[in-house]
């Protein structure tokens, strides 16, 4: 609900939910000798696994552009202010940043994404066991789980020094304020949002539904031979943050999508990347 409102207004009734979270190889953890993901694992963690698991032609981790938002985030960061404009240079944002950044234009445990076409790549990487963990939502496992001949795990982002938070996104419904038919459109929503539609969508992998009494039905279905994806995505739900946006988002991603490749081959300092993309959200 908070996540289809806006300055404390509801535009929407939820559909779906859920938070990013990272998608990984287990039969690559288990030859590498590694241990599964915990559930409050540091990006400590996370770094080393990545680090164990480059190797032979493959990378630990396969970025994407929405990493630089949702993984900052688990770190413990914000990019935007109390007003809810952005603010991408304080200090915490830009530590948490370049964290990301350096996997690939340092550590090279990524491959670099090259182009807004290219900024969601990883997860056909992974499906081809080129990356062995990358960051997605529960909305891809049933496809995820139909491309790959392997096991596949899932985890929640790794922490910084403070306690887990993920950002957790959703899909509604509204009714336009131009509808000429906005009782008809309301008692659609109902169902379309409603606990059998839930139900349907959940049993058939389509949706990991809003409405927490159906989110079983998606568990026993899509995600069942998942092992440990009820109780990670339930721990993530107990950290969750709403997926906070303004005005000005699309030209956000679109600039973070241009511009971020430019950190990962280490042509630009992250801090400059940022303030870059700050300088044209006037």
């Amino acid at each position: 609900m908070s996540g289809l409102s806006y300055d404390s207004k509801l535009y929407a009734l939820p559909y779906d939910v859920g938070p990013w979270m990272v998608f990984y190889n287990r039969d690559k953890f288990a030859a590498a000798g590694l241990k599964e993901p915990a559930k409050d694992w540091t990006f400590d963690d996370f770094k080393a696994a990545a680090k164990t698991l480059t190797k032979d032609g493959t990378y630990g981790y396969g970025t994407q552009a929405f990493d630089f938002i949702a993984g900052p985030i688990a770190l413990g960061a914000e990019y935007f202010n109390a007003d809810n404009e952005f603010d991408l240079t304080n200090a915490g944002f830009v530590d948490a940043f370049s964290k990301y950044a350096d996997l690939t234009a340092k550590d090279k445990l990524s491959p670099v994404f090259a182009s807004a076409s290219d900024a969601s790549a990883a997860s056909g990487r992974f499906a081809s066991g080129n990356v062995a963990m990358y960051i997605d939502g529960p909305w891809t496992l049933i496809t995820a789980q139909a491309n790959v001949k392997f096991k596949i795990g899932i985890a929640p982002l790794p922490r910084g020094s403070g306690p887990s938070r993920f950002i957790t996104a959703g899909s509604g419904w509204g009714i336009s304020a131009a509808s000429q038919h906005k009782d008809a459109a309301f008692k659609a929503i109902q169902v379309l949002t409603g606990p059998k539609a839930a139900e349907i969508l959940g049993s058939a992998g389509r949706a990991l539904p809003a409405r927490l009494a159906q989110q079983t039905y998606w568990y026993d279905g899509a995600a069942k031979n998942v092992s440990g994806t009820r109780d990670t995505l339930q721990y993530m739900f107990a950290h969750t943050t709403p997926f906070r946006i303004n005005e000005k988002w699309n030209q956000f991603e679109n600039l973070v999508m241009q511009y971020v490749p430019v950190a990962l081959t280490g042509d630009s300092a992250p801090k400059a990347v940022l303030t870059d993309i700050q300088s044209q959200l006037p």
